[in-house]
């Protein structure tokens, strides 16, 4: 299925490689594929055609920072800030690589910079907090994730930061509260169901926790990344049944899919079954 839709992204790229409709698309995928240099070629042709364009010039960007040119996709940033000094996206980016750098003053700096033109900038706050956490210092990520969360009420990525940052913080109890808060409001998002599942398990919930996976499986349907996340908690909550078959969909809909073949090595490896996992190690 995947494949499939790959192939349509070409065709629909060699039909018109000078329409950003299908350009984007098709770097896209290449960057999830692995592919970030053709992707970049990709990219490249467009803004041949359209230098100002300031969202091909940021992807250009991405393409350079996962081929390892920091150089080249801090350049491609700047090119596109230059165009539109208020495309935030690119500001972001620029911060990013700060930090890859350890140059993680100018990075605050950044994030600071955009909340002083929009102070409402939810990315802004939520790298804030990210940073600040990495830096040791948790309480001005909480203070950034909740103000997050006042400004944003309902954006749920807002009580996603805040449910993990409570996990990470040992503090399972609070990131139960605020997943089923996020999971109130979007109940059949794959991402709050998770959140919502990985709280469970952290106080002890199990029943809760599966009965929950159960759900998150029919919802993600033929996705396999979920499908392996889901079919890898199932087996953490002692599910085995409920996780050999979420791995049998997770492989249907991509038989290659490494991290579900890595998983069902693992589950064999567990019951016994050392020669399934031979068979498909050799694979």
């Amino acid at each position: 299925q995947q494949e499939a839709g790959f192939q349509a992204l070409i065709r629909a790229y060699e039909k018109a490689p000078a329409s950003t409709q299908s350009a984007i698309p098709y770097a896209l995928a290449l960057l999830k594929r692995g592919d970030p240099r053709k992707a970049g070629t990709v990219v490249e042709g467009i803004i041949k055609r359209e230098p100002q364009n300031v969202a091909m010039l940021n992807l250009l960007g991405i393409t350079r920072l996962a081929t390892g040119d920091r150089a080249g996709a801090r350049a491609a940033y700047g090119a596109a800030i230059k165009a539109a000094p208020s495309f935030y996206p690119a500001h972001l980016n620029l911060a990013r690589i700060d930090e890859l750098d350890r140059q993680t003053a100018r990075a605050h700096k950044r994030y600071l910079g955009i909340l002083k033109v929009a102070p409402a900038h939810i990315d802004a706050m939520l790298e804030l907090a990210r940073l600040e956490e990495s830096l040791g210092r948790p309480a001005e990520a909480l203070r950034w994730l909740e103000k997050a969360r006042s400004v944003r009420s309902k954006d749920i990525r807002t009580h996603l930061a805040l449910s993990a940052f409570y996990l990470r913080q040992g503090q399972p109890r609070q990131a139960l509260d605020i997943a089923k808060d996020a999971q109130a409001q979007a109940p059949d998002n794959p991402h709050t169901l998770l959140a919502l599942v990985q709280a469970n398990i952290a106080v002890g919930n199990g029943d809760a926790a599966r009965n929950l996976l159960r759900h998150l499986v029919q919802v993600v349907a033929f996705q396999p990344e979920r499908l392996t996340q889901a079919a890898t908690l199932q087996a953490q909550v002692g599910d085995m049944e409920s996780a050999r078959y979420t791995l049998s969909k997770a492989l249907l809909a991509d038989s290659n899919y490494v991290p579900a073949l890595a998983l069902q090595i693992r589950l064999d490896l567990q019951s016994g079954k050392t020669g399934e996992a031979e068979k498909q190690a050799q694979a």
